[in-house]
Order: structure tokens, then C-alpha cells, then sequence
């Protein structure tokens, strides 16, 4: 089926639940089958596998500072629940003044 992307294009408020500190995110539509929302400045693009569910591609990339520390978006989850969104982010870090890397993950649910 092209075109079920369209199932996600919105705008969508944070309901309480700000496990990533987003309030808001507009997904717009790339292609037949992706999506794409800014988080930071940075677009975060996600392949649309149904009407209800994309997976956030990676982004080894996403974050790199100056001094070395970085972070990667690893991937995650967009999943489509009538106005309900929720948006789950694996992350993996590197400290560089540390020394260590970590991963860490994050949800948060919106509506329309």
C-alpha cells in the first residue's frame, strides 16, 4: 500500500507523559514510506511499515560536539494508536571527557 505515511502526518502535543522533553512534533511526509519530525534542530527520519507503525532509522550521527562526545540515534518505534501517538528513541552515547559510552532509551505519547 503507498502512501500510508499519511496515517502519521500531523501535529501532535505532548499529553503529560514527556519522557524525551519533546511538547510537541509535526511529522511530515517523505516519500511513499517515510516520515520525518525536527528533534533539536535536527531532522529524525522513520520508515512507515503499516498504518500504525514506523521505526525510527538510525543516526550514527545525530549529535557530535566539539570535544569528542557524541550521540547516535539507534533507532526506535512511532506507533499510531487512533489520536494517541507514542514515540519511543534508542540512544547510545560517548562521553569523551569520561571515557564511557552508554545507551539509553526514551518514550513520550502525544495526541492531534
Amino acid at each position: 500500500m503507498n502512501n500510508q505515511n499519511k496515517a502519521f502526518v500531523n501535529s501532535y502535543t505532548g499529553n503529560g507523559n514527556t519522557g524525551c522533553q519533546i511538547n510537541a512534533i509535526n511529522i511530515s511526509a517523505f516519500g511513499d514510506n517515510q516520515i520525518k519530525f525536527l528533534l533539536d534542530g535536527t531532522y529524525v527520519y522513520a520508515s512507515v511499515n503499516s498504518l500504525t507503525n514506523a521505526s525510527i532509522i538510525s543516526m550514527p550521527d545525530y549529535y557530535v560536539d566539539t570535544d569528542g562526545s557524541s550521540t547516535a540515534i539507534t533507532g526506535g518505534t512511532i506507533t499510531l494508536n487512533g489520536n494517541s501517538l507514542t514515540m519511543t528513541i534508542l540512544f547510545s552515547s560517548y562521553d569523551a571527557d569520561e571515557d564511557e559510552s552508554y545507551n539509553a532509551s526514551c518514550t513520550s505519547v502525544f495526541s492531534k
